[in-house]
């Protein structure tokens, strides 16, 4: 009887610590499609959808075009289309239509992306390297141009991302980007595929520092980076590349099994997520940011029963404690402006129970069994 109770201990015990290590980061992505433009959220451990943030663009003329770009900020999600130069907002709790931002008279916008004050945008057909400033109201603020040796000439760029990596220039904002349009594959007009950083100026400080095609990406477009780790969009194969914070490659993340968007098939173009910048953050700043119930010490909707990062449910309050009071959404919508489906709580990772652990729980209730008919054959 001790074995048999000291095994399952062991089996449960295992359990437990791989489903902590699996929480991730939520990973959104905007998806390349000829209507039926829709986001996705989803937890980079696991590789599955977020539940309920799968949905249609609530903008009719967006939805109707080519998805490009997405950008978080906070509980707000900034997306942009391939043929317009419109920002478009939405909410990650309510999906309501918050409008066109601006109208930044691009001929179409290919990512968009935010240091958490304000927004980076560029043409998609540009190549002379220029990047918008704009502030989440829509007022443009100013540009950066991109130089050096691999942004020369870019042309189509649609990965781009803001930083504060500790690893680059001591953590002071930086900015990541590729060459061309992932999708023309690992070379594209004589130059090979890669993601290079700059500085805060725009000048190219590191050239490759990501290589994806070197991986076995083929079509490497969108970069998110959450704080520690990048995420690389393989566009036509359905699945992320994850690099830790010194540009090596982790490891591949399948999104096969989760279900199609209603595009149809699944081509993420640009991806986001918070943490990117120290005014983005992301759960483990102590401080309760937008979508949060709470957040380390600052646990006053529930003293002491905050749940941690790395948690399923990071920085929301544990399911036995009872919140004093709810996060709200920065938006509200208007009676000309309501949610297409229904909202979705919460909107960090869902615990789960990935293939490794059920075969993991079935070989501990198996060797349960197997003590049990071993003690009973030695019982006289």
């Amino acid at each position: 009887m001790k074995r048999q109770l000291f095994a399952l201990v062991v089996a449960v015990v295992v359990l437990m610590s791989m489903r902590s290590a699996q929480a991730g980061s939520v990973i959104w992505g905007n998806n390349a499609s000829s209507g039926n433009v829709n986001l996705e959220a989803f937890d980079s451990a696991t590789g599955l959808l977020i539940p309920g943030q799968q949905f249609l663009v609530p903008n009719l003329t967006a939805r109707n075009d080519n998805g490009r770009g997405v950008a978080l900020l906070g509980n707000d999600i900034y997306y942009t289309t391939a043929s317009s130069g419109n920002i478009y907002k939405t909410n990650v709790i309510t999906h309501a239509d918050l409008g066109i931002v601006v109208n930044t008279g691009f001929s179409g916008i290919a990512n968009i992306a935010t240091d958490g004050t304000f927004l980076y945008a560029n043409d998609y057909q540009a190549t002379n390297g220029v990047i918008n400033k704009y502030t989440p109201a829509g007022a443009l603020v100013g540009s950066i141009t991109l130089t050096g040796p691999d942004a020369a000439g870019a042309s189509s760029r649609d990965g781009f991302e803001v930083q504060n990596n500790p690893n680059i220039l001591g953590g002071v904002t930086t900015f990541i980007a590729n060459r061309y349009d992932g999708g023309f594959g690992p070379t594209h007009g004589g130059v090979v595929g890669a993601y290079d950083v700059y500085d805060s100026a725009g000048v190219e400080i590191i050239s490759g520092f990501i290589t994806p095609d070197a991986d076995g990406a083929v079509t490497a477009t969108g970069i998110a980076y959450d704080g520690n780790h990048y995420f690389v969009s393989d566009l036509q194969n359905n699945r992320l590349f994850e690099y830790d914070g010194l540009g090596v490659f982790v490891r591949i993340i399948d999104l096969s099994f989760n279900p199609n968007p209603p595009s149809g098939s699944r081509f993420l173009e640009d991806l986001s997520a918070v943490g990117n910048t120290t005014t983005n953050p992301g759960c483990g700043n102590n401080s309760v940011d937008p979508g949060e119930q709470c957040d380390g010490t600052d646990d006053a909707a529930c003293p002491g029963q905050c749940l941690p990062p790395g948690d399923p449910n990071q920085c929301t309050c544990s399911s036995t404690s009872t919140p004093t009071s709810t996060p709200t959404a920065t938006n509200t919508p208007t009676a000309t402006s309501m949610p297409v489906n229904t909202p979705a709580l919460p909107i960090t990772p869902a615990p789960t129970l990935s293939p490794p652990m059920i075969l993991l729980l079935i070989s501990g209730l198996s060797l349960v069994g197997w003590l049990r008919l071993a003690g009973a054959r030695r019982t006289p």
